[in-house]
């Protein structure tokens, strides 16, 4: 392991790593990640809509279920070749992901890792199914996926940092992980983490840690109010957007809670009963199966425009679920693990789709990512900085748990949950380092046991 932060140019093997990953990742996405003309799905083309308003009228439409930076982003290409021609998207988000391998390439490095193993490191993430499945899907992932790894890579900088260069960098951080939210909401818990993070780092002085994490907590609220803000004046209520409140409505739609809702939505309850009983063999029904016999069904409803519906249904799943908190906690587990130890594989045709299937039989069934990297990364602080908390190593782990967490405990179907937070890489972080910082601590333990034996013949 080398010097903290020192990923410099120099290394000797950096440029000879930097083309082999490259080189593979665009071979990879050449013959993975799809042909260039995009899978389009209700989603992708309602930001495609998005995006060609913005081009006619030169201004974002009412946006409710889509932030506002992945329509900006490929605005410039819908308004050049219209949406018949879309292989400028495709590519564009081919460089953004081979760019995300490369990024892991440099945060590895400045994890003390040598060039080696991060040149592994991002060839495995080549190998993920995930990552590579919205290459060519009219999708924000894959530059929400980007903006996380290069709002991680400015935080480890800083970490290694002092003073106000330490402070530029969790400033770079802290505004990048905000571009993120603007492309995946969920993304808006990115900075509050990566605050928490610094707040911990027991390397600087509580006033430095203070300053760090005030860094995040300023540039988020000044970023994201005024676009809750904006919404609260035109549209009568503050979002950010209307899926968490549909999403959070999910969860009432599971054969458990049947007869457990209160007295004020029993007319809800009952309805779902009664889906139940027109699906016996379903164990649940998801609000896009419901939502328009669910309205009609409350009898608590008045009717109203979207935004009451919106606000409606956001209060009532609150409220239901406060008065459950068994069960969504037991739910909300339940979501995490199948989240957390899903298993997605690279089409047969990808020459690593061997490798794919082995990484998600290795770690994702298993579920031994996760823990081990945990270990591992106490492990790691051990080794590389003594026994004192270092808010570099805990990052991708601390990125990982608060993105999976915060995204389950709004949307109880895993697969919903899994594509909109590409975290794989940070979870790939934390292993590998996890992995170096259990080597290291064994082979120290071993190198301590053989000086203490020679000691004592010695003796």
């Amino acid at each position: 392991m080398t010097k903290p932060g020192s990923s410099r140019f120099s290394d000797v093997g950096w440029w000879f790593a930097l083309a082999i990953i490259v080189l593979a990742a665009v071979c990879i996405s050449s013959r993975c990640g799809g042909t260039l003309e995009p899978d389009l799905s209700y989603d992708g083309i309602s930001y495609l809509n998005i995006a060609e308003t913005l081009v006619r009228t030169h201004r974002l439409p009412p946006l409710e279920f889509r932030p506002p930076l992945y329509p900006l982003l490929i605005a410039p290409f819908v308004g050049a070749a219209g949406v018949a021609d879309l292989a400028p998207v495709v590519l564009m988000q081919r460089a953004a992901w081979i760019a995300c391998a490369v990024i892991i390439f440099c945060i590895v490095r400045a994890l003390r890792v040598g060039v080696m193993i991060a040149t592994a490191s991002a060839l495995v993430f080549c190998s993920l199914a995930g990552p590579l499945r919205y290459v060519h899907i009219i999708y924000a992932e894959t530059f929400a996926m980007l903006a996380m790894l290069v709002a991680m890579l400015a935080f480890v900088r800083g970490c290694c940092a002092s003073g106000r260069r330490a402070l530029l960098w969790f400033a770079v951080a802290a505004v990048v992980s905000v571009c993120a939210a603007y492309l995946r909401p969920i993304f808006q818990v990115l900075p509050i983490s990566l605050g928490i993070v610094a707040l911990l780092d027991r390397r600087r002085s509580i006033l430095q840690r203070i300053i760090a994490a005030s860094t995040f907590v300023v540039v988020l609220i000044v970023a994201v109010g005024p676009w809750y803000l904006w919404h609260a004046r035109t549209r009568g209520s503050a979002f950010f957007v209307k899926t968490a409140s549909f999403s959070l409505a999910n969860y009432l739609g599971d054969r458990r809670l049947l007869g457990k809702f209160p007295a004020k939505y029993r007319d809800i309850g009952d309805f779902y009963q009664r889906l139940f009983e027109e699906k016996p063999d379903s164990p649940f029904i998801s609000w896009w199966e419901a939502q328009g016999d669910w309205v009609i069904a409350s009898k608590s409803f008045t009717g109203g425009d979207f935004d009451r519906l919106h606000a409606y249904v956001g209060k009532t799943s609150s409220r239901v679920l406060l008065a459950n908190p068994g069960y969504y906690i037991t739910r909300w587990w339940e979501t995490w693990k199948e989240f957390s130890t899903a298993v997605d594989v690279v089409p047969t045709g990808c020459p690593t789709a061997a490798m794919s299937r082995i990484w998600g039989r290795l770690f994702a069934q298993t579920g031994i990512w996760l823990p081990w990297a945990i270990l591992g990364l106490e492990l790691a602080r051990w080794t590389c900085w003594g026994r004192r908390a270092s808010g570099a190593y805990l990052a991708p782990i601390a990125i990982y748990l608060a993105i999976g967490l915060a995204n389950t405990a709004i949307e109880p179907w895993p697969g919903q949950a899994r594509y909109r937070s590409p975290v794989e890489p940070a979870l790939l972080i934390a292993a590998v380092v996890a992995s170096v910082g259990a080597y290291n601590a064994v082979r120290a333990w071993f190198a301590g046991v053989r000086i203490g034996s020679h000691s004592h013949r010695s003796a």
